[in-house]
């Protein structure tokens, strides 16, 4: 009924835990709910919306004040327009077991799950904002713990306001909070679109985050999801596949993008190291609409601990070329920190059968692919190097993407090292790699003085061929 008084779903829901049960809203119905008066355990409740409105009006403070096991919400609107972090309804790692399905978060400012033991599902769920939407949303789903699914959903609102703060930096992921001994793993993040509204203010620095922090991370699939206007980041972990996404950058203003604007960005300084990690077939695009300021990168790999293997394989990756040229270099650029202890940081290392391209006419040509270490520490290395098959395109138009600039400039195709702070390369196989004719303005293979130390080296089938200097 309309101008009815909103129903008090705390209690009904205190009366469902004592004799688990499923509990239906009225079809249409409004509902206000105070998690803080809830019993500390709620156990086997399924809560079903039929359309109705749950308005979450006050949350603990404290992540496990409040503990949900074996829930399940489906169907149900929620909204919590005056509330935020620290106040989560549903927050701690003793949570387990829980699902959210087919559910709506309008306008809902709170994150929506912060710390969450293992079984967590959400799926096919929408989190939108209005047209008036609070001054702050997080609305992220933060730091669940492992057995957990994301698939089928909807994230579209404004997570930058106030700039830095919505969201947290993150919509899906976790980012360190986690204790020693903990392990993050069988992750599936997929087929979901995130900030694809593509309105003004969509945006933020992290997408998707495996993070680990003091904990470990395996095991995490991130698969066939849209994302616009945000990246994905990793951190920690092993067997990790992030693969068939579609990323885009489109926002004409700069600051609404809050750090590195690549698609991919390896940042390892966990814990731990990095075991396996597959980047392959992804798309990621910068429009020539996005602001000049936004660098011409698509991949960022900048470790300080260990990687044993990183594949970066048959992706296409379309930068703006009148965007800065990204420091450190490269479309994509792997850069060795100088906090990375000596030996060997990454013992595999392969860029193979990816496609490059550019949305606009290069102002300032930069490095296609650069692996340096501008670090004062000798002795940090790479045991297997392989570039292979990758091709740099002039003109034409790849599908769904905008057309590609007919002469693109790049200064090398590859570049080695870093001047003055040698790196060494077990074994550089460098096959198959192909240019436009006239496309490279300086050197095809650079390596700049006491730059690198290679100790085996195959050069084959490159075009044009390289002349190494």
């Amino acid at each position: 009924m309309a101008g009815a008084t909103p129903q008090d779903l705390t209690a009904q829901i205190a009366r469902a835990n004592a004799a688990p049960a499923t509990l239906t809203l009225d079809a249409g119905g409004r509902y206000t709910l105070d998690v803080t008066h809830l019993p500390p355990a709620v156990k086997r409740l399924h809560l079903v919306g039929a359309g109705a409105t749950v308005e979450i009006t006050d949350a603990p403070v404290t992540p496990g004040t409040v503990v949900f096991t074996d829930c399940t919400f489906e169907k149900v609107a929620f909204t919590a327009p005056t509330i935020t972090n620290p106040k989560v309804p549903f927050a701690g790692y003793a949570n387990a077991r829980n699902a959210f399905v087919d559910c709506t978060f309008l306008d809902y400012a709170p994150s929506i799950v912060y710390q969450h033991g293992r079984g967590l599902v959400f799926e096919r769920n929408r989190v939108l904002a209005s047209d008036r939407p609070p001054p702050l949303m997080f609305s992220n789903v933060f730091c669940p713990l492992g057995d957990f699914s994301f698939k089928g959903n909807e994230m579209n609102f404004p997570p930058n306001s106030p700039p830095g703060q919505g969201a947290g930096g993150i919509l899906v992921g976790a980012s360190g909070p986690a204790s020693a001994g903990q392990q993050f793993s069988n992750w599936h993040i997929s087929d979901n679109r995130f900030l694809d509204a593509d309105r003004p203010g969509y945006a933020l620095d992290t997408i998707v985050d495996l993070e680990a922090g003091r904990a470990s991370m395996r095991d995490i699939w991130v698969e066939r999801n849209v994302c616009f206007n945000g990246k994905i980041d990793c951190n920690t972990g092993d067997n990790i596949w992030i693969t068939d996404n579609r990323c885009r950058i489109t926002r004409p203003g700069a600051g609404e993008l809050l750090a590195q604007s690549a698609m991919f960005y390896v940042i390892a300084t966990g814990a731990t190291g990095l075991g396996s990690v597959h980047v392959e077939r992804n798309v990621y695009v910068q429009e020539a609409t996005t602001s000049p300021t936004v660098k011409a990168q698509a991949v960022l790999i900048h470790p300080q601990v260990h990687i044993a293997e990183l594949v970066v394989k048959g992706n296409t990756f379309l930068v703006n070329g009148s965007g800065l040229p990204p420091v450190p270099p490269g479309v994509v650029g792997v850069h060795l920190k100088a906090e990375a202890p000596p030996g060997v940081v990454i013992d595999r290392l392969e860029i193979s059968e990816n496609v490059f391209g550019f949305t606009s006419p290069n102002v300032t040509p930069g490095t296609l692919i650069a692996v340096n270490h501008p670090s004062p520490r000798a002795g940090v290395g790479i045991g297997s190097l392989t570039i292979r098959d990758n091709r740099l395109l002039a003109g034409g138009t790849l599908d769904g993407c905008p057309p590609l600039s007919p002469a693109p400039r790049i200064t090398q195709y590859l570049r080695l090292g870093f001047p003055g702070h040698a790196i060494t390369v077990a074994d550089l196989v460098v096959t198959g790699n192909v240019a436009p004719p006239g496309s490279i303005v300086g050197k095809w293979f650079s390596s700049p003085p006491q730059g690198v130390t290679v100790q085996r080296s195959t050069f084959q089938g490159n075009q044009p061929p390289p002349n190494p200097g």
